[in-house]
């Protein structure tokens, strides 16, 4: 007996499942931003800034503590001390890079075309990570495939 994928299906398997969360004015520490269940493959992280960064020398990564080992760094910090609202951040699954910024490269708002490169997460939770208190606030956006079963990533 066959078993028919149906369209929704497979948007799911090519394109993923969007999950997000505002990370609220950046602190000098840890927000987190997604619980993870099972085994995903994270198809890309975005941020969008949604409130400017007011100019206090901060810097963003992204961090994985997952439910069994040590939390780890998942790209490395990058400078975002006055980036504007419209400014795009991206994780491309490379280990670790820094975010790439869609200002570093053009303003805000014009066309902006990462490559992810896709990555196997287990359970736990990814935080956004700041190095100073800062009214900067970023809408994260999670693409991801389940792989295991029951597997998901909901909002923190």
């Amino acid at each position: 007996m066959s078993t028919l994928i149906k369209g929704a299906d497979v948007r799911t398997i090519a394109l993923g499942i969007r999950v997000e969360k505002s990370s609220g004015a950046t602190t000098n520490g840890s927000t987190a931003l997604f619980t993870i269940t099972g085994i995903v493959l994270v198809r890309a992280i975005l941020g969008y800034v949604t409130v400017a960064f007011d100019g206090t020398t901060t810097s963003l990564n992204l961090t994985h503590d997952p439910t069994i080992g040590s939390a780890v760094d998942i790209c490395a910090a990058t400078v975002v001390t006055s980036d504007e609202i419209g400014t795009v951040y991206s994780y491309l699954g490379a280990v670790p890079t820094t975010l790439l910024v869609s200002s570093g490269t053009a303003a805000p708002g014009t066309a902006y075309a990462p490559k992810p490169a896709d990555a196997f997460f287990t359970a736990g939770q990814v935080f956004h990570k700041g190095t100073a208190a800062d009214a900067g606030t970023v809408l994260w956006r999670c693409i991801y495939v389940p792989v295991s079963d029951g597997a998901g990533v909901a909002a923190a």
